[in-house]
């Protein structure tokens, strides 16, 4: 009875956290691609620490036009139920004017581990919108590094 009750108790934390929760060491790898007014911007990788707030800056070929996407990623909670390998991404897309940042959108999507969710800012239009008829438009994918994996 004592060895099912330790067994019990080690495996408790272990069926608690659940395949969906964030371990410590964990990192996310998020691959971007921004269209402005119809026209790719970049297409920008960071790899982030869950809960972490990054930035990365965009720039055109002349160096004048910058955007900044700014980023936090997220494990859902197993309370959320949501789908698994599911990651929260809050995302911030900004313009660069006068020295100054201006938000040109923000959203938080939800994307399952290896797909592409995507946000999107266009005039109102009963077409859907596209990277080419939206003022902004973003793609992005997350993939989970666990502690020992290869990056490519």
């Amino acid at each position: 009875m004592r060895l099912v009750a330790l067994m019990l108790l080690l495996l408790l934390p272990a069926l608690a956290a659940g395949s969906d929760e964030t371990f410590q060491g964990d990192q996310y790898m998020v691959e971007m691609a921004l269209w402005i007014d119809g026209k790719e911007r970049g297409t920008p990788i960071v790899v982030v620490e869950p809960d972490t707030p990054t930035s990365v800056e965009v720039s055109d070929d002349s160096g004048r036009e910058r955007w900044k996407i700014e980023l936090l990623v997220q494990a859902p909670p197993a309370s959320e139920g949501a789908p698994a390998g599911a990651t929260w991404l809050y995302l911030t897309v900004y313009q660069g004017n006068d020295g100054k940042w201006e938000t040109l959108a923000d959203s938080l999507l939800g994307v399952r581990e290896g797909r592409t969710a995507a946000m999107a800012v266009a005039d109102a239009s009963e077409e859907p919108a596209t990277k080419q008829n939206s003022l902004v438009y973003l793609e992005a994918q997350a993939s989970r590094l666990r502690p020992g994996e290869a990056r490519n």
